[in-house]
Formats: structure tokens, C-alpha cells, sequence
């Protein structure tokens, strides 16, 4: 065990009481619900086109309502939206701290930046000019802009605003910060200070810190602008769900699978709870009956995400330590998705643009424009990640 090695926020349980032959199930479980964080990501991308109401700052390529007008899109995006990104950051924690408990805080240092780091140096060089390029194409396809606008770079301070930043790898920035933050911890804090902090406290301090971030910016669940500087108020409303997946897997290393399969239950009731209340919000406000996000309205949104939190953990839990799920959880579709995840998160959002201005003033239902973008933005990725791994002859990149 490296010398840098510590368990949780500097729990001070020795390795030697966490050593045990139960992770790889668990695991491979909770990879499968990264899949599933990255499936529901790309549905939130391709909802945006076809959205009644759609957010402001999140200016899509076509805005393509057209004579099959539903509600049935923003529905999914409301939900998708509070769902698929969180899920990413809590897994992120765990996975982290799986790796730092296993082979050391440098380890884990150098892994993250070599699947985080690495994919946001090339996603900022090579997906941002093809999205300003679908984008404006989009734009251009509308009658919004014209091609001299382009090749002359003449937009207006707001559309420069929506154009230019990090867009959907303002995730992977966050990421490699907060595992800078995690090693740092581990590394040079936790070794000279004995800090304990359980998963309960930790859910506490999390909900209350992402509480005040929504009574500050009530929008930024749902509609945020990302620039190439991490904004304040959403980075530090993202913290928590990091480091709860942290605790979480220091937690899960002290109890059986029957233990967590048998809390798993109270978290399930959490997550029902949750859910109904915030649909139920979420159709007064596409059919316009609620204040929507703009306003004090965001009670429901902090509501949701309290008991969000509870449902996360429930979903990590019970699908980790559930046997009967070990087939579905080992299939070859859900592990190669799960290794091409990052991957997939790059890549998939000019592709669901180009799919959307291709399917714009086609005679289609919504339904299935949304669903032929939500397959280019995985089917493609996924494509290219397995070219890359035969080229490279490994065949996978490490999971954690």
C-alpha cells in the first residue's frame, strides 16, 4: 500500500481492516451506471432542439418545434438534466477514491489526468471548432446569421457569449480541478490531520452548500452559460456531489453487500419521493402555470435536489451490491459504453448538433428526430473508441 494512501477525508481506518475481494462486482456495477449517466447526458442534448421552452442560454444550432409541438421533450430534458451530470460527479468521487485506496494518491493523480485531463486538452482543440462550425451552420440554416458573420467572426456580445467557451466540457474542467483538490488531501492534508467525517454529515454539509448556490443563482440546474473560467456559484454547487462519492466508497469498504442492499431500500423511497414532486413541478412549468426558474420558484429545484442527493445513493448502492443485476451489469454493450464513456461525453454533442440541422423541417415526429440524434451521439463515439482501441492493440483503457 503507498504511503500516501489514506482512506476517506482522513477517516484513520487502517488499509489494512479495508483489504478485502469484494470491489471488482461492485465495480463493474457502478460502471454500468456511469453508462447510464451517459446515455441520459446525450438525451438531454438532443431534447434541446425540440423544446417548447427552451433554456436561454443554452442557444441550440435549430430550434425545431414545428406542427408536432409536445411537451414531451422539455419533460425529458427537466429530468435528464437534474439526473445524468450529477450521477457522473458522485460516480467520479468513487471512483477516484477506489483508485487513491488502491495504488496511491500519485497514482490516482496521474490515471485522471490521462483520462480527464488528456480528453479535455483535445476536446478544446478539436470538438469546440467543429461545434462552432455545426453551430453557425445551424444558425445559418434559420436565417439567424450570415455567412459573412462567420468568416468575419461579426456576432453579436451575446451570441460571442453563447459561441465561445467550453460548453459541455465545463464537466471535465470541474473534474480534474476537484481531483486536484482530492489529491492534494490525500497527499499532504489527511497524513498530518486526523479529520473524520462520515457520509450522513458529509450529505449535510453537501445539500446545505448546494442549497445556498440555488437560493443564489436559482437558474443554474437548469440553465447556465460556460465559459472557459469555471463561474463561482456552479462550480462550488457541483463540490459536493464529488466528494459524497468520495465518502461513499470509504463507507462501502466497512459493509457487506447484504448492508447496503438493505439501506438501499430507504433510498429508494427517497428517490420516488423526489421524482414525483419534481415532475410535478416540471409540468406547471412547460404548460405555464409555475413561476419556472426564474424566481423563488426554484424551492421545488432545491427540494429535488436534497432528495436527489439520498436517490444518487440509493442508485450506487443498490445496483453495486444487487447480485441479481451482476449479468446485466457484465454485459459486453453496458463495459464497452462504461470504458468509452469519457469518450462518448466529448464527442457526442456535435454530433447531436449536426443530426438536429440535418432533421431541421424534416416531416418526422419529435420522438424519433430525438431518438436519430441521441443514437449518432453514442453510436459514433462509440464507433471511434473502439477503432482507437484496436489501433492501439490494448483493446480498453483503464476503468477507474
Amino acid at each position: 500500500m503507498a504511503s500516501d494512501d489514506s482512506t476517506g477525508l482522513g477517516s484513520g481506518v487502517p488499509a489494512a481492516a479495508l483489504a478485502g475481494g469484494e470491489a471488482p462486482a461492485r465495480l463493474r456495477g457502478l460502471e454500468t451506471l456511469r453508462a447510464a449517466a451517459a446515455i441520459c447526458t446525450i438525451v438531454t442534448h438532443a431534447a434541446v432542439a425540440y423544446m417548447l421552452v427552451p433554456p436561454e442560454s443554452m442557444a441550440w444550432p435549430v430550434h425545431d418545434v414545428g406542427g408536432d409541438a409536445s411537451a414531451m421533450p422539455d419533460l425529458v430534458f427537466l429530468w435528464c438534466r437534474a439526473a445524468g451530470v450529477k450521477i457522473f460527479f458522485v460516480l467520479a468521487g468513487y471512483f477516484a477514491s477506489e483508485t487513491c485506496f488502491r495504488r496511491g494518491a500519485s497514482i490516482m493523480l496521474a490515471s485522471r489526468w490521462k483520462r480527464v485531463g488528456v480528453p479535455l486538452l483535445w476536446g478544446v482543440v478539436t470538438v469546440l471548432p467543429v461545434m462552432f462550425l455545426v453551430w453557425c451552420w445551424g444558425w445559418w440554416r434559420v436565417g439567424y446569421i450570415q455567412v459573412e458573420q462567420v468568416l468575419h467572426f461579426r456576432f453579436s456580445t451575446e451570441d460571442k457569449a453563447r459561441l465561445l467557451g467550453l460548453a459541455h466540457l465545463w464537466y471535465l474542467e470541474y473534474l480534474i480541478i476537484y481531483v486536484a483538490a482530492l489529491y492534494v488531501w490525500k497527499r499532504y492534508i489527511s497524513p498530518r490531520y486526523t479529520v473524520r467525517l462520515s457520509l450522513p454529515v458529509g450529505l449535510t454539509l453537501g445539500a446545505v452548500v448546494m442549497t445556498a448556490c440555488m437560493w443564489w443563482e436559482p437558474v443554474l440546474l437548469m440553465d447556465f452559460s460556460n465559459g472557459f473560467v469555471p463561474r463561482p456559484i456552479p462550480f462550488v454547487f457541483h463540490v459536493p456531489l464529488f466528494f459524497i462519492g468520495v465518502l461513499l466508497a470509504d463507507r462501502n469498504r466497512l459493509r457487506s453487500e447484504e448492508q447496503i442492499r438493505a439501506e438501499a431500500w430507504v433510498w429508494v423511497v427517497a428517490w420516488f419521493a423526489a421524482q414525483g414532486v419534481y415532475i410535478a413541478w416540471a409540468v406547471r412549468w412547460v404548460w405555464g402555470y409555475g413561476d419556472g426558474l426564474q424566481s423563488g420558484g426554484a424551492v421545488v429545484d432545491i427540494l429535488h435536489l436534497l432528495l436527489g442527493v439520498f436517490a444518487l445513493m440509493s442508485a450506487v448502492s443498490a445496483v453495486a451490491a444487487a447480485r441479481a443485476w451482476r449479468p446485466v451489469v457484465t454485459a459486453r454493450l453496458a463495459a464497452l459504453l462504461a470504458r468509452a464513456s469519457y469518450a462518448v461525453y466529448v464527442w457526442h454533442l456535435p454530433l447531436v448538433g449536426i443530426a438536429s440541422v440535418l432533421l431541421w423541417k424534416v416531416e418526422m415526429a419529435v420522438g424519433w428526430k430525438m431518438l436519430i440524434a441521441t443514437v449518432a451521439g453514442l453510436c459514433i463515439p462509440l464507433a471511434g473508441y473502439q477503432l482507437y482501441a484496436k489501433i492501439r492493440k490494448g483493446g480498453r483503457v483503464a476503468s477507474l
